[in-house]
């Protein structure tokens, strides 16, 4: 299980992340109640840019251990990404809309 753990660890400090995550799944798979293996899977979620998935199981680390600093870092970092991908889509969907209105002849309302 350490083996899968550190490998884990390793693979993705050397941004061989399908790997990372690969270990850390089988970490977790022999033994659901080691709380580094899924620190370790939470870390390469996040690296694949998985936040909702690795928010998930950083808040599954906290149920075990409240005080894991590293969790609670990453869930904060994955909602911090959720939060920014949320505003660019949101803006997205506004500069759309705006498109859309002045294609149609219509003016966008100007803020004083």
């Amino acid at each position: 299980i350490v083996l899968y753990s550190n490998r884990s660890a390793a693979f993705l400090a050397n941004s061989e992340i399908s790997k990372a995550l690969k270990d850390a799944q089988k970490c977790v798979e022999l033994d659901p109640g080691f709380v580094k293996g899924h620190s370790r899977l939470a870390a390469a979620l996040f690296a694949l840019k998985r936040y909702d998935q690795a928010k998930d199981v950083y808040q599954r680390v906290l149920e075990s251990d409240p005080n894991n600093a590293a969790a609670k870092q990453g869930k904060a970092a994955c909602e911090k990404e959720l939060d920014r991908i949320a505003k660019e889509q949101q803006q997205e969907r506004d500069e759309a809309f705006d498109a859309t209105r002045n294609s149609q002849g219509e003016e966008t309302p100007k803020a004083d």
